[in-house]
């Protein structure tokens, strides 16, 4: 059983390698041809290639011990040779203390270098950096660049950064842009945001069919507010047709999630017979179950008006419902 295991693990090592190896060696080129259309010197893609396989050999122990300092020393010599993507694990190895003497300020140092090189990764790294620890307005511009620089290359995390820093300068349009550039590529984040620039008329005029279709989409990701935003419009009828049939899935889905806010507008729902059956007992428990988790002052006094005018019977048996749910973790419920 072990020897079995052993050629497991040696076939996880060698998928890593079949895929993380050939991408670490076309980015450099990938890279260069943006700037020149001149090709590596053979010898020095071939040396490269060398030395990224060994690294990797060393990191993963493939046919050798694992030995982080090898390994860190074969991805230095492709940093050196001026690999990007090497640049930026040096640095990920000196800020982690792996295989070499932990030291920020070197590992700094490389991913500059590497961002200068063009890895998106290492620059929406400063971009992260610039924008958590400078809040000047030098900082910002630096925030920006570099997010802009890995948005450009289409590194989904710096596009939709990218937006929210253009937003929090209530730049909507150049936000607009890029939200939609994440968006369009399934970012469900981005498709959420984009949604409320439609919806609210940020950037862009208000278009409640657009904001539907950007919700929709976001909520099949399985993104929480999207499923609740998406429900509302079935609810009220705003950039789709109404349907409290559908609603009430989409509402349900929150529910079960532990979304207060989309517990108590179901509990409304079975309150008042909109989409579902009316059912005193089912409007208690999840709007019980909203408010044992805190809801804002509205919702809290709904659920208070709710209980008073209620019978003790009723009360007692939501009650019993809300503690089985709890213990379900609001799956399956009522």
């Amino acid at each position: 059983m072990k020897q079995k295991k052993d050629v497991g693990m040696r076939g996880m090592i060698k998928i890593c390698k079949i895929i993380l190896v050939p991408l670490l060696l076309l980015l450099p080129l990938i890279v260069y041809a943006e700037k020149s259309d001149k090709k590596l010197p053979l010898t020095l893609e071939a040396d490269v290639s060398t030395h990224i396989e060994n690294a990797f050999d060393y990191y993963f122990g493939d046919g050798v011990e694992i030995n982080k300092a090898e390994s860190f020393k074969w991805f230095m010599k492709a940093a050196e040779q001026g690999h990007p993507a090497a640049q930026y694990q040096v640095a990920m190895m000196y800020m982690d203390g792996e295989g070499v003497t932990e030291d920020s300020e070197i590992a700094f140092t490389w991913i500059t270098r590497s961002a200068e090189s063009g890895f998106a990764e290492a620059q929406d790294y400063l971009g992260d950096y610039y924008r958590l620890n400078d809040a000047s307005k030098e900082g910002l511009s630096k925030t920006k660049k570099w997010y802009l620089k890995a948005a450009k290359q289409g590194y989904l995390d710096s596009q939709y950064k990218l937006a929210r820093t253009y937003f929090g300068e209530k730049n909507y349009i150049d936000a607009v842009e890029w939200y939609f550039a994440a968006a369009e590529k399934g970012y469900d984040f981005a498709q959420y945001n984009l949604a409320l620039m439609f919806q609210f008329g940020k950037g862009v005029k208000v278009n409640n069919a657009e904001a539907y279709y950007w919700y929709q989409n976001a909520a099949n990701a399985g993104h929480l507010k999207s499923q609740y935003n998406l429900a509302t419009m079935y609810l009220l009828g705003h950039g789709i047709k109404k349907d409290p049939i559908k609603a009430e899935i989409w509402f349900r889905k929150t529910a079960e999630r532990g979304m207060p806010e989309g517990q108590m507008t179901l509990g409304s729902m079975y309150l008042s017979g909109d989409g579902v059956s009316k059912d005193e007992v089912k409007a208690y428990l999840w709007m019980k179950l909203a408010y044992d988790q805190g809801v804002d002052s509205d919702r809290e006094q709904a659920f208070m008006d709710l209980k008073s005018g209620l019978s003790d019977l009723v009360v007692a048996e939501g009650e019993k419902l809300a503690m089985e749910c709890v213990k379900l973790k609001y799956k399956n419920c009522y």
